[in-house]
């Protein structure tokens, strides 16, 4: 599950596990930061807010995401899938694409994401820009170095452009939790029966 900040993706990974559980099927929810390691490093320079325009700190930052997805798959991702599960990620590298391309080279980025397993299902929730902004003002928790307005209004331009280019599905997250939840397993399934 993919999207800008705001749209419930976090929310919408455990809700969409829980129906998935429901109708009899093995699920592995997971989230990109990882909780690996270098995933826990990550978070905390997100959090930290010690990035400035430096290129090469944002540089070192795309590649520590590009490190943790490469140890996210051998230790987490590829042994759920091997087993037969359901892999759910709250983000995976199509926020690479959009967020670490908003400081670094977009050839940057692709390159060093290269060895990423393609995910058999993208699925994007979008939401009007302002709308996205209010949740995320209403959200308790630590601020991160991505949560600026200006950023956001980029974020969310680069979340339609990559995208489509990557052909995620576009999923409304307009509506109540339940609502979204259906719609996402809908396109779930839908895509299971083509790959079965």
């Amino acid at each position: 599950l993919e999207g800008p900040d705001g749209v419930g993706t976090t929310t919408q990974t455990h809700l969409l596990s829980e129906a998935l559980r429901q109708k009899g099927h093995k699920v592995h929810v997971t989230r990109e930061p990882s909780d690996l390691p270098i995933g826990s490093l990550t978070r905390e320079c997100l959090r930290s807010g010690a990035l400035d325009e430096n290129d090469a700190k944002w540089r070192s930052l795309a590649l520590l995401f590009a490190a943790d997805r490469l140890q996210h798959l051998s230790s987490e991702i590829e042994p759920a899938l091997a087993a037969g599960k359901f892999v759910i990620s709250d983000r995976y590298v199509l926020s690479s694409y959009v967020y670490q391309g908003l400081h670094v080279d977009d050839s940057f980025i692709v390159e060093i994401n290269r060895f990423a397993r393609k995910p058999d299902l993208t699925l994007l929730l979008h939401l009007d820009v302002d709308e996205a902004l209010k949740r995320i003002a209403q959200r308790q928790g630590v601020k991160e170095v991505y949560d600026e307005t200006d950023l956001q209004k980029r974020i969310h331009q680069r979340y339609q452009s990559f995208g489509e280019k990557y052909g995620a599905q576009s999923i409304s997250a307009l509506g109540n939790q339940d609502a979204i939840c259906e719609r996402l397993l809908e396109r779930v399934l839908a895509e299971r029966k083509t790959h079965s």
